[in-house]
């Protein structure tokens, strides 16, 4: 099979001095943009723009339309617009899967409609901040959303939707992307919604100005992994196709083979650094060395489950994932 993801760069974000005053410069020139929707399975649509950005899931029916997140701005009346396309039901419900401008930039257009907003308690916090952190070209500072945009429902750990025939779970991810990342699963359409935790575009960006850390990613993934079945689909936070397990593993395999090469000793890392960066072609590149080597464990540890730091999935050892308390059965 294919290995879509050695060529691609990697991106893991330590910071950036600049403050960016104006809005247009993340949310980016939108004029002609148009936005597509395709039916992924079951109730669940996901909508992309071309070129990529973050992916929307959908889940529409008789009782309304649930959202996974909301794009920039500037796009929230021709997403709007992609969802009528599939349904007449009203828009009743908004998942942010996490903070940053790409998924919650519509939240406040969507607000005005009625929606209401949910996200983790972390993810709000981040709202209540002066700036936002943008991981995009290394990193920039933002000025916050503001107050009509903010999550009006939030969780510590998990909340459940029961609409249209079927129960959606939201709940946090470990530390990965950010400290307040959120999964969303639609258990009768076996979908998977991974917020930008899992993207099919590049090597993972982590955002450690909102909490992001190369361990929970490898734990995050692999609890998705866990949870996903033959005939599960993932909605990835970028990238335009729908996805399964095996290309999760893929993408796992190949974070672990960076964080692998990386904490076997530290004679290891210049190597790891320039095979990293020839193959990936990226300056960001030796970022990611970064990110492994100041999460190695102390000598003589392994970085993984029961590290410490680490977060350890204690329900795999027992024939269930646990997810916030709750027990997901292992899909076969």
């Amino acid at each position: 099979m294919n290995k879509p993801f050695k060529s691609l760069s990697v991106f893991f974000v330590s910071g950036c001095l600049a403050i960016i005053a104006n809005h247009s410069i993340a949310q980016g020139s939108f004029a002609g943009v148009e936005l597509s929707i395709e039916h992924v399975q079951g109730n669940v649509y996901m909508v992309q723009r071309p070129g990529g950005g973050g992916n929307i899931g959908v889940m529409a029916g008789p009782d309304g339309v649930l959202l996974v997140d909301a794009l920039f701005a500037p796009l929230a009346d021709r997403l709007v617009a992609a969802v009528k396309a599939v349904t007449d039901s009203e828009i009743r419900f908004l998942i942010n899967t996490h903070i940053h401008v790409d998924h919650v930039g519509g939240n406040e257009n969507l607000a005005e409609l009625g929606v209401l907003i949910f996200a983790h308690d972390n993810t709000r916090l981040k709202f209540l901040e002066e700036t936002s952190h943008f991981p995009r070209q290394g990193g920039s500072f933002l000025p916050q959303q503001p107050a009509a945009a903010r999550p009006v429902i939030t969780y510590d750990n998990e909340i459940g939707f029961h609409l249209n025939g079927e129960e959606v779970r939201a709940f946090l991810a470990p530390p990965s992307h950010t400290d307040g990342d959120t999964f969303v699963y639609f258990s009768e359409s076996d979908v998977l919604h991974l917020g930008d935790v899992f993207r099919t575009t590049s090597y993972p960006i982590i955002d450690k100005f909102n909490g992001g850390t190369l361990r929970g990613t490898i734990a995050a993934l692999d609890l998705a992994i866990s949870m996903a079945g033959p005939d599960t689909k993932i909605i990835p936070g970028h990238g335009l196709e729908i996805v399964g397990r095996e290309e999760m593993q893929e993408f796992l395999d190949m974070i672990l083979d960076i964080r692998d090469q990386v904490s076997t000793s530290p004679t290891s890392i210049p190597s790891a650094a320039l095979a990293i960066t020839r193959r990936s072609r990226s300056v960001a590149a030796k970022g990611s060395v970064r990110a492994a080597r100041a999460e190695r464990p102390p000598e003589g540890r392994a970085l993984g489950a029961g590290a410490p730091g680490g977060w350890h999935q204690e329900g795999r050892r027992h024939g269930a994932s646990r997810v916030c308390g709750a027990a997901w059965p292992l899909r076969a």
